[in-house]
């Protein structure tokens, strides 16, 4: 769990927000350590590992790869490639790019339903 410090004072007046300000008065007790807590080295958050950067299929053997941002360099092409590979491996992608336009699986429509519409022929009225 992460510490919070508290600005002086700040449970006395309403006007104080609950925001760090470092203490500069003379007889402040929080700045002479006496009260409180300051913050110092080692206090600092975890970092976190940075993902790695792929710019072509070789660079995804790696078995210890689970999130991936794929280089902005890289064409339609190869990227579609990347992002296949990382879909059978299940890895995670944090940069996604919309390739395509509405549903990539949707095909068009084939020329067999045209050619029923002018064959039929609607009954003629009497």
């Amino acid at each position: 769990m992460r510490l919070k410090f508290k600005r002086s004072e700040q449970d006395r007046f309403k006007r104080l927000k609950e925001k760090w300000k470092k203490p500069r008065g003379i007889h402040n007790k929080m700045r002479e350590s006496k009260k409180g807590i300051k913050p110092k080295i080692g206090y600092k958050k975890p970092e976190k590992e940075e993902p790695k950067r792929i710019s072509n299929l070789n660079q995804l053997k790696n078995p210890e790869i689970k999130e991936v941002v794929i280089s902005s360099k890289l064409g339609k092409k190869k990227w579609l490639e990347i992002e296949k590979l990382c879909r059978e491996k299940k890895l995670k992608i944090l940069n996604t790019r919309k390739l395509y336009k509405k549903n990539p699986d949707k095909k068009k429509d084939s020329g067999e339903t045209k050619d029923k519409k002018k064959t039929e022929k609607l009954p003629k009225k009497k």
